[in-house]
């Protein structure tokens, strides 16, 4: 028994000690941070979270990199939820409520129960000032018409906002947020037949020789819609990918901007990766195997399209170079 228990105690000496988790709390708001510095600060409503997580959340998301921005989610669950196309309204300790509406001014998600906030200019101005407010204050119409309102307290949000700013080496960087690009929670899923044998039919159109294998990889989208990934050309160190956009009943195909010599369209991409979390899709074109020659671009989600962020390019192969020196030929300028 007492070589038992040194022997136990000796292997728990020798575990790795477990890094901290990068959480970081202020008054009533939280901020954590996963290993790829994709950050979410959140607080609950007045009324509190209760048991399997009810109640009214509000969050603000922001993935690492110089072209994320922050993002603005209300969860609502097991709640009351707005009516389908209502109007949900935004205000700052008692000031003039600012209106959002569904596919205009907000998003509801696959979830049902999570609306990200995508409401423009008046968003700008929103963020500005709950920044430096006490309370926001939700209110929205429910399908009894009867109105629900639900108050946030803003008390510790500019500090762990700032929290964030440090983490993610953005200090002073802080003050963009946009549209959901991502979504939360469990974002892949299959697609359904009938959308399947409509990508495979424009697959087949497209792509000469098709896949023998057609493999679709589908992923939800903010809103409520849906991002169906499909394989179009494979050779020795490059493969191609279509896009398409479903949007309840609307299937599209989506087209991107490339560049050789000059800029053109193109629906395919090469040696794609997407994440579903940050809303971002990288393509990598090799001109030769070793990958030292050829493009690269970057796109993120803007709620209907993929808007470029930036976009590299490196034709020459003789005097190949790696893709992180090769020239940018674009990149977006944030407003």
């Amino acid at each position: 028994m007492m070589l038992r228990a040194f022997l136990l105690v000796m292997g728990l000496v020798g575990l790795p000690a477990l890094a901290p988790a990068e959480v970081k709390t202020v008054r009533d708001w939280t901020a954590d941070c996963d290993d790829d510095l994709y950050c979410t600060a959140t607080a609950s409503g007045a009324g509190g979270m209760v048991m399997g997580g009810t109640g009214y959340q509000l969050r603000f998301t922001r993935a690492s990199g110089d072209m994320s921005w922050w993002s603005m989610r209300f969860h609502l669950k097991h709640v009351p939820q707005p009516r389908t196309e209502g109007e949900m309204q935004v205000s700052v300790d008692g000031g003039e409520a600012v209106s959002f509406y569904e596919e205009y001014g907000y998003l509801r998600d696959a979830d049902g129960v999570t609306f990200g906030i995508a409401g423009g200019s008046d968003l700008d101005k929103l963020f500005a000032s709950l920044r430096k407010g006490r309370k926001l204050s939700l209110s929205y119409e429910t399908a009894d018409g009867k109105t629900r309102t639900e108050d946030f307290s803003l008390s510790g949000l500019a500090a762990v906002l700032l929290w964030v700013d440090d983490k993610q080496n953005r200090v002073g960087k802080s003050a963009e947020i946009s549209s959901p690009t991502g979504v939360e929670g469990e974002a892949g899923f299959t697609a359904s037949k009938e959308v399947a044998d409509k990508i495979a039919a424009r697959v087949k159109f497209d792509c000469d020789p098709p896949p023998e294998n057609q493999e679709i990889e589908s992923h939800h989208l903010p809103g409520g819609f849906a991002l169906h990934i499909a394989q179009c050309f494979a050779g020795p160190y490059n493969v191609t990918q279509l896009f398409f956009f479903e949007r309840r009943d609307d299937l599209q195909l989506l087209y991107f901007a490339d560049y050789g010599d000059s800029w053109t369209g193109t629906n395919q991409l090469f040696n794609s990766d997407f994440d579903p979390k940050s809303g971002s899709l990288n393509s990598f074109y090799k001109r030769r195997g070793i990958g030292d020659c050829g493009s690269a671009g970057q796109w993120v989600w803007s709620g209907y399209s993929f808007q470029l962020v930036a976009f590299r390019a490196w034709p020459d192969c003789d005097n190949g170079k790696d893709s992180e020196e090769w020239p940018i030929i674009y990149k977006h300028q944030a407003k």
